[in-house]
């Protein structure tokens, strides 16, 4: 097999073909997509990121990579790149606007919450569905200040992947199932 390369040659890995000034270069391609990125997100309603939806989690990958490749490849120009990242911009706060219009598109954006625990039962094949492992679930619930499934009247596993609890009244807590792990009956 033959390379057209020496191996290990460091001028080649570190610096490749371009001259030292392709680095300044590309210092400038960042500065340019990066302050783009910036401007275009404090115009739009950004949400911090447990509250992303579908959407907004596609959002981020598609202006990651709109933004990737003009920072550093000489072959794409920046109007290139800060042209992606606008069109993104755009085309989210058109499906946004069309959410708000049209329940099949909000349905897709923002799906329904998920029953998890009625009167103190957990519904396992739901967690496995949503690949959930129990004992992550049961992490949720203790940083909830849960201490058994007794406790709650519902538990909904949210969109974002929070979970929202409706607990009875004290007099009401049913038969439950502890959450804290089995060292701590030791």
């Amino acid at each position: 097999m033959e390379f057209d390369f020496v191996p290990f040659e460091f001028g080649r890995m570190f610096l490749g073909d371009a001259s030292l000034w392709y680095l300044f270069e590309i210092l400038f391609r960042v500065v340019v997509i990066f302050v783009t990125a910036v401007v275009l997100l404090r115009v739009v309603s950004w949400k911090w990121l447990k509250d992303m939806s579908f959407f907004d989690y596609f959002l981020v990958v598609a202006m990651w990579s709109a933004a990737w490749d003009p920072m550093f490849y000489a072959t794409v120009p920046l109007l290139y790149g800060v042209a992606a990242l606008t069109f993104i911009i755009v085309l989210k706060e058109f499906l946004t606007h069309l959410t708000l219009k049209n329940d099949f598109f909000l349905q897709l954006a923002v799906p329904d919450p998920v029953l998890i625990i009625e009167n103190g039962v957990i519904d396992e094949k739901m967690l496995f569905k949503k690949d959930i492992p129990l004992k992550a679930f049961y992490s949720k619930l203790r940083i909830q200040w849960i201490k058994n499934t007794g406790e709650i009247m519902r538990c909904y596993l949210e969109p974002s992947g929070e979970i929202s609890i409706f607990k009875f009244e004290d007099s009401q807590v049913l038969n439950w199932q502890s959450v804290f792990p089995p060292e701590i009956f030791r």
